[in-house]
């Protein structure tokens, strides 16, 4: 009995469906980290414990968790943007803006990606890309079209807006460092999650040095939002994402 294998354009669709769910929900999961605890540390502790079920996952896996110099570059630049800076200024907007209008700025990262491949690797998106990017934003932007009118842009919301711009551009360096250390032989879990540890690592020594309080919430709210954006927001998400 012939064994059904998907194509690889199929997986490719079915990769897309489950991190637009999961991330579909996160942008509400974030907004319940948001109160007690300061949000450096929520991030800190969102990576951390990432990272550290990303190495437990590669070590089940057997895969080598040893990177060379320039893996570990990319995979350093990849967390300084991708998981410092980007959820950073995510969770600063977020803050000051509904959750629906991060997520339509952040529909434009597409745009940025092809324009970044475009500039710094001579890379040439075809026309179904750029189509595929304007029905994103717009499928985005409709979706939330309620939220986004019934918000209202005042001072507050305009630098929540200018925050999350911030983070996509961020973001999109982060996956430009992404391929860079795909391109120099690193798997895309161990690279992962050294971004990740990169990442809440930078972060714990800003925040360190800035006064952060690291406190934990112990509500069930505060820590299964937690543990659903480690888990599924970021090991899941991201794994299949990269």
């Amino acid at each position: 009995m012939p064994v059904f294998r998907p194509s690889a354009r199929a997986l490719a669709v079915l990769g897309v469906g489950v991190c637009a769910l999961i991330w579909g929900t996160t942008w509400y999961g974030i907004t319940l980290q948001l109160g007690t605890v300061d949000p450096t540390a929520s991030i800190v502790w969102r990576f951390g414990l990432a990272a550290l079920a990303l190495f437990g996952v590669c070590a089940v896996m057997r895969q080598p968790l040893r990177l060379t110099r320039d893996q570990h570059l990319a995979a350093l630049g990849q967390g300084v943007f991708a998981f410092s800076i980007s959820y950073s200024f995510t969770y600063a907007a977020e803050g000051r803006v509904a959750s629906a209008i991060v997520a339509v700025v952040f529909a434009s990262l597409t745009f940025l990606n092809l324009v970044l491949f475009r500039v710094k690797e001579g890379q040439r998106a075809s026309l179904a890309a750029w189509g595929a990017a304007v029905l994103g934003v717009a499928g985005v932007a409709v979706l939330s079209s309620g939220e986004v009118l019934g918000a209202g842009l005042d001072r507050q919301a305009a630098l929540g807006i200018g925050l999350a711009m911030i983070a996509t551009v961020a973001s999109a360096f982060g996956n430009y460092f992404a391929w860079r250390g795909q391109r120099a032989g690193s798997a895309v879990l161990p690279s992962t999650a050294w971004a990740m540890a990169y990442g809440a690592g930078l972060l714990a020594l800003y925040g360190l040095a800035t006064g952060v309080s690291f406190t934990i919430e112990p509500t069930v709210r505060y820590l299964g939002s937690l543990i659903y954006l480690a888990l599924f927001g970021s090991v899941i998400a991201f794994g299949i994402y990269f």
